[in-house]
């Protein structure tokens, strides 16, 4: 159960040595996406007020045609007794002096002024925060690596009927993105500012397709018996695997069937939780490392890897193993590099007649070392857009580190295993 802490300790300590450190100092200091929403707030930011005797009034948005511009989206109305409405349903009626707030860009912000009833304000005063009510609060949200929203536009998600929440601007890579609104094709790792209901976070917090970042104001309520349910099952998990009472697997279904039974888990609960797609990833992944080791192929990539580190000998098979471990965790899920990258180490220590637990704990921290990309891991991925990050940060402050692991998993493996 603990096998690998005995490398994990010492790598996890002197990783955040380095980047309490040396790689702090790597990092530029860059703008938040907090601080660009800000900074660029009268970019994209407009207020229209409807006209006395406009002949808008008593329309619905809808039959305003407001949901149907291709350059900009209502996010708010401001009554004219102080009452605010946000998000804005398609069939809530315009009042007379209504103040709606379009987000866009500015330029087309003034093209609303063709609109016979309407008055454009270009030079609003509102801030981020003035757009904040008793019913309404801006959230700030990450699209995961497996949202519904990738590769779709807002308008192809029916954002705002959807998750109830329209979106006032979207961070990219440092830069706000300077285009359609409606037009935008969402990435993962974009950052989403979002005007929503204040049940919003409750609903939407174990979603897949966020990464909230913004702090749930109305927690769920809490069952403590059922959390200590859970500690205790998780302790008897870990002894039961630690003592070699059971099996890693046996112990795991065990544990699950407890927390099942004693209902601290549900079946829906869990749905929203299991990412089918990785799921399907690994499972392919095993029927392809099995494919590769019964018909010799295992063999064959082991020869070539002891012909190419003759030199170095088993360090240096070691070390390439580590490096293509790696680099398969940065473009797979690290479950399927272990899995590929198992058979193949396993042939490779046969041949050079080492213990194979050399490479398995090498192959392990290899495919959780995952610094280098912001697409590696997931949580890399949920600091990239609100930290301001650029893939090249990711280079600079995770190759070192990468680097870094390798030498220390050889080194202990090295004294430890050979």
């Amino acid at each position: 159960m603990f096998t690998l802490a005995i490398v994990s300790i010492p790598a996890g300590i002197i990783g955040i040595l380095f980047m309490t450190t040396l790689g702090y100092q790597l990092l530029p200091s860059r703008k938040t996406s907090e601080d660009s929403f800000n900074e660029s707030s009268k970019e994209y930011l407009g207020e229209v007020v409807v006209e006395v005797n406009s002949p808008l009034i008593g329309k619905t948005i809808k039959e305003a045609g407001f949901n149907e511009l291709n350059d900009l989206y209502l996010i708010e109305i401001i009554r004219s007794n102080g009452e605010r409405i946000a998000p804005v349903s398609p069939y809530k009626k315009i009042r007379e002096s209504d103040r709606l707030i379009f987000s866009g860009m500015i330029s087309t912000i003034v093209e609303l002024q063709n609109i016979r009833g309407l008055h454009v304000e270009t030079g609003t005063h509102l801030r981020l925060e003035d757009l904040e009510n008793g019913n309404a609060s801006l959230v700030e949200a990450v699209v995961s690596h497996q949202s519904s929203l990738i590769h779709q536009t807002i308008k192809q998600s029916k954002f705002r009927a959807k998750f109830g929440a329209g979106v006032v601007a979207v961070h990219r890579n440092h830069e706000r993105i300077k285009s359609k609104v409606a037009d935008i094709v969402f990435k993962p790792g974009d950052t989403l500012l979002l005007i929503a209901n204040n049940d919003f976070l409750n609903r939407w917090s174990t979603s897949t397709d966020f990464y909230l970042i913004s702090p749930i104001s109305r927690p769920h309520v809490v069952n403590t018996n059922k959390s200590w349910i859970a500690i205790i099952v998780l302790v008897a998990m870990v002894l039961l695997a630690s003592f070699n009472l059971l099996s890693m697997f046996k112990a795991a279904m065990l544990a699950v069937i407890c927390l099942f039974l004693t209902q601290t888990i549900t079946f829906d609960g869990v749905k929203k939780h299991l990412q089918f797609n990785v799921l399907l990833l690994i499972a392919c992944s095993i029927g392809i490392g099995i494919a590769i080791e019964q018909t010799g192929t295992a063999a064959y990539i082991a020869n070539y890897f002891i012909l190419l580190t003759e030199g170095i000998g088993v360090i240096g098979a070691i070390i390439v193993v580590y490096l293509l471990t790696t680099l398969f965790t940065e473009v797979i899920t690290n479950n399927a590099a272990v899995v590929l990258m198992f058979p193949v180490s396993l042939a490779i220590a046969q041949q050079l007649q080492v213990d194979p637990m050399a490479f398995f704990v090498s192959i392990a921290i290899a495919a959780s070392a995952s610094f280098a990309t912001p697409i590696g891991y997931q949580t890399n991925l949920i600091v990239y857009g609100p930290g301001g990050y650029r893939f090249s940060d990711y280079l600079k402050v995770g190759i070192p580190l990468n680097i870094l692991y390798l030498l220390i998993t050889v080194t202990i493996v090295h004294f430890t295993w050979l």
